[in-house]
């Protein structure tokens, strides 16, 4: 093994357990809920969904869910209508909410668009649709970084693993 990619492979360990240094600017997920598959996107704090109650209430249960799993990289979405009283369907959604956040089986990542503060440097990284990249100068010649792999840890199952390219013997 590349003796690099063993002491990115550690630096990528200590990372994933600092989220707070990733610093998101957008994504967008595929959530499936009871019923339907929907799309959730996060971009500049303010947060969309295709469903029905958010459309209607400017909240829903597949936002909070996503809040629940990334509370360190994301801000908390506000109703429409921040005054308005809890109704009866507002708490049945969150009751969705929590028994959802217990599912993340049900989160497939679809792009996310982020940069991660390093110990030298800050620099940017983009998942989209299966494939990775980072302008950190390890990534370009090897196809993974530690950076990369850190955020592949957090993810876990919800995005596809990087690719490393082969380098020779």
């Amino acid at each position: 093994m590349d003796t690099a990619i063993i002491g990115q492979i550690q630096k990528s360990i200590q990372y994933a357990k600092e989220p707070e240094r990733i610093n998101v600017i957008r994504f967008a997920v595929s959530f499936t809920g009871h019923n339907h598959e929907h799309i959730i996107t996060y971009e500049g704090g303010m947060w969309n969904c295709d469903c029905g109650n958010f459309k209607k209430h400017g909240l829903c249960s597949h936002i909070r869910a996503m809040e629940n799993h990334f509370v360190a990289w994301v801000k908390f979405a506000k109703t429409v209508k921040d005054h308005v009283y809890i109704s009866s369907a507002m708490i049945t959604q969150m009751k969705k909410a929590f028994g959802y956040a217990e599912e993340p089986e049900r989160i497939r990542f679809i792009n996310l668009y982020a940069s991660f503060t390093g110990k030298n440097k800050t620099h940017s990284f983009v998942y989209d649709e299966g494939q990775w990249s980072c302008t950190c100068h390890t990534f370009e010649p090897r196809g993974i970084c530690s950076h990369v792999m850190a955020v592949e840890r957090i993810l876990g199952e919800w995005v596809n693993p990087v690719q490393p390219k082969l380098m020779p013997a």
